[in-house]
């Protein structure tokens, strides 16, 4: 499939993200390898990444922490692929195989282990700034309100 065509992020989690999930709840990297040669283009996609990544916070932030590392461990699978694909100045559908060969390696797996950790843990930092940030925004709003309604009934 032409990977040239993006759509904007929107289209894309209208028309995939069905798909998308589906690879999310993958247990296991032998799946995970066979979901990504059948779903390359939808998966390897920029949009892809974006999904993966709001849906760890999202899951975090939900109190899914299971979840949210299943979903950060497929979300790491797909940075690595695009950055080997980057290192060897290729199309990332054709590293999906090198990839996983690279994952037998016991170095290459811990080494991918620990990258998934640091995001996970990213992940956690980042969904108690947000929430602070929300409920912040909320109890600005809520002054709004109050403020605003007051106002009005004196009127």
């Amino acid at each position: 499939a032409e990977m040239g065509v993006f759509e904007t992020y929107h289209e894309f989690t209208e028309k995939y993200a069905d798909v998308v999930e589906e690879f999310m709840a993958i247990p296991d990297l032998e799946g995970s390898k066979k979901f990504l040669l059948q779903n390359a283009n939808i998966i390897l996609q920029e949009n892809c990444s974006n999904y993966l990544m709001l849906a760890t916070l999202e899951d975090e932030m939900n109190g899914y922490r299971d979840k949210m590392k299943l979903v950060a461990r497929q979300a790491q699978i797909v940075s690595n692929i695009a950055e080997l694909a980057k290192t060897m100045k290729t199309h990332p559908g054709n590293v999906i195989m090198p990839f996983f060969q690279r994952m037998q390696e016991r170095a290459h797996l811990e080494e991918f282990l620990r990258g998934v950790k640091d995001f996970q843990e990213k992940i956690i930092k980042r969904a108690v700034t947000k929430k602070a940030e929300m409920d912040a925004q909320r109890e600005q709003e809520e002054l709004e309100v109050t403020a605003g309604g007051g106002k009005r009934g004196g009127c």
